[in-house]
């Protein structure tokens, strides 16, 4: 499957999820915080914004700064690698950073990384290094990533 079929596919996925895991550990008396919780970051990226260094994704600035960062990411993949999958776009990604083939596309989007990476104060020192990170986030196969959350819960 290409990138464009799963970005659909990807997103549903991460609020189904997110959902699912803010009903699993909010109380009854925490209803009000739940209409809140859906402008929060999906918990995936939370947790990989979270592990390299950002103090709080969901503060306003934070999350502002990540959704921004996140589509203009999900944009360069689409347009460098759009019959690809999404894992397979960040791999291509990371070879033509490595071998400095990446064009005005790949610059746009390591400007980017370092502009979020001063605003959050982020430890991987360029866009590879954030590339790996989020790709350990990407589920492999069956019954990983958001595919084995749902099926835990099932």
């Amino acid at each position: 499957m290409s990138i464009t079929a799963l970005l659909p596919l990807a997103s549903l996925a991460l609020k189904l999820g997110g959902a699912l895991l803010s009903s699993h550990t909010e109380s009854p008396k925490a209803a009000p915080r739940a209409e809140s919780s859906e402008r929060a970051l999906a918990p995936t990226l939370q947790g990989l914004f979270r592990r390299l260094g950002a103090s709080n994704p969901n503060d306003e600035g934070q999350q502002g700064a990540i959704e921004q960062f996140m589509t203009q990411l999900m944009a360069g993949l689409k347009n460098l690698a759009p019959e690809q999958s999404l894992q397979g776009a960040v791999g291509t990604l990371q070879q033509q950073l490595a071998s400095g083939s990446a064009g005005a596309e790949g610059e746009a989007l390591q400007q980017a990384y370092t502009s979020l990476k001063s605003q959050l104060n982020l430890s991987p020192a360029d866009l590879g290094a954030f590339l790996d990170a989020f790709a350990t986030t990407l589920p492999r196969g069956r019954g990983e990533g958001v595919g084995g959350l749902l099926a835990t819960r099932a």
